[in-house]
Formats: C-alpha cells, structure tokens, sequence
C-alpha cells in the first residue's frame, strides 16, 4: 500500500504554502507549479519502487514451482527480465527529477538563483560559490557524494548508453531458498557499455531500489525540515500565525467546455496494434517491394 505524501514527508505542504507568494497572479500559478514538482516525483519514485517489488515477485513466483535442486543458475527470458528492468528504469528516471525537484526549493528558501541541476548546485556549494547554509550544505554535498551521484550515472548510463541491469537469473541451493540474480553495474561512472563490471561486489537491482529511495526520502526530509525552520510563518499581533490567502485552480486549461473520453481497454489498443503492424508491412511492401529480410 502506497504511504501518501503526508506520510512520507509530513511538514512539505506546510513549507511549499509558506513559499508560495500571496494574491492570485501568474506569479503565483508559476511558483506552485515548480512547487508541486517534488511531491509528484516523489510519489512517482515510490510508484517505480513498489512496481519493482511487484515485478520481482511476480516472476519469482512464476518460475519458482519449475525449479529443481541444485546450485546452478537458470537464465529468465527476455520478457521476464524485461519486466524486471522496466521499474529499474523508471526509479533511476523519477529519482533523478525527484533530485532536481528539491532546488526550487532551495532557490525560494534561500532567495538565491540555483541552477536547475543538483549536480551542477553541489559543486557551487563545493567551490563556496553558493551558501545554502551550514546544515543545509553539508546534508546536500553528503548525500550526492554517497549516494545522489551514483543514482545520476546509473540514469545517464541507461539513457543514454546501455540498459542498466544484467541478465537476470534464478536459482535455488541446496539447503536454501529460491534467490534472484538481477544485478545493476558497479562502475556506471564509466559511460561505457564494453567496460560495465557486474562482478565484485554485486550491486542487487531491487535491493539498490529499495534502500535509495529511503536514502533520497531522509535527504529531502531532512533538507526540508531545516528550511522550515529558518523560514518561519508569519505572526500577526496577536501572536497567531497569520495565514496566506491564495486560489490556485484545480485546472490549468482556463475554458467552460468540458470534453473528455470513455475508459479505454487493453484490448482495443492491442488490435489497434497488431493491425498497425499489418499496414506497416503492407506500406513497405508497396513502396519498396516484398524483400527477404536476412
């Protein structure tokens, strides 16, 4: 079951209506927008985790009743490892926008211009070209050295170069339980398919899933938290907090028509498909004529 995102982190609807500016303007739409980034993506790397569960399971428990004795490995298919490398891929891209997601942040916090990568923010705040604040510095700059780095070359290596996970295997020992090989590479800083080593030490896909979403989860709670501190609500007179008036719409397309569209089925999409890929052959056919394909 999903945690919602008051759950995950509590205190950001509180310090995203602190940031927001007050009166109902196109500077107002414009900063929530920014604002609502976060939380978004963070669901949205708790969406891929939880697929990455269910994925790991799912076929675990398809190939398990199969498997017999024994310490040797048993390759998956395509379409199982495929299954297992979708979520893979979608945590890698979702956690590095969640990273991004904090700087605007951080920029309206701190009243300074940030650039919109986490990368490029870390090495301003290195170089002492930015401060963020003590804590704040610290917490930024130790997360991306022992963890936020890695996670951005495992997405630069699997957008851009090679798809990130092994082959995936399964076996059962002797003695012991059905167990999952499916390994992501332990040098992805390299940016090079040829040289990725899998080997010593294995970096388990679903468990590397797992434990840095809690680490990018306590990074931005923690992050947060301070800026709330140092970015107190205002009080009035009478010593209560004085509340900021705003209307933001429940939708960005400003018109009175409404138009929408039944629910779309599988099935339907599945033959609008398979009979794409009829006319494709047919178009190709009657434009180049009916080659062999070697």
């Amino acid at each position: 079951m999903y945690l919602t995102i008051d759950e995950l982190v509590p205190h950001l609807r509180n310090l995203r209506d602190r940031l927001l500016p007050e009166a109902t303007s196109d500077r107002l739409l414009a900063t929530y927008y920014r604002l609502e980034m976060l939380p978004y993506m963070l669901m949205s790397v708790q969406d891929a985790v939880e697929q990455c569960i269910s994925a790991q399971l799912e076929v675990m428990e398809k190939r398990s009743p199969g498997m017999s004795d024994g310490t040797g490995h048993s390759l998956l298919g395509d379409s199982d490892r495929e299954k297992l490398s979708f979520p893979v891929d979608r945590f890698l891209e979702s956690g590095r926008r969640c990273q991004d997601a904090l700087i605007a942040y951080l920029s309206m916090a701190r009243g300074i211009g940030l650039p919109g990568s986490l990368k490029k923010v870390v090495e301003r705040i290195d170089a002492e070209e930015i401060d963020l604040g003590d804590a704040v510095n610290k917490l930024t700059s130790d997360y991306w050295s022992a963890h936020g780095k890695r996670l951005r070359d495992y997405r630069v290596l699997s957008q851009h170069f090679a798809i990130a996970s092994s082959d995936a295997r399964m076996f059962k020992s002797e003695s012991g339980p059905i167990a999952l090989y499916f390994l992501l590479p332990n040098n992805p800083e390299v940016f090079t398919a040829a040289k990725l080593k899998y080997e010593d030490p294995h970096v388990h896909a679903v468990i590397y899933v797992a434990v840095q979403f809690e680490e990018l989860l306590s990074f931005i709670y923690q992050v947060t938290r301070h800026l709330m501190t140092s970015f107190p609500p205002k009080v009035g007179e009478s010593g209560q907090q004085v509340r900021k008036h705003y209307v933001v719409p429940r939708t960005r397309i400003r018109t009175s028509r409404q138009e929408g569209h039944g629910a779309i089925q599988h099935a339907d999409v599945r033959k609008n498909i398979q009979q794409s890929i009829v006319r494709n052959v047919l178009l190709f056919d009657q434009r180049h004529g009916n080659r062999h394909d070697d």
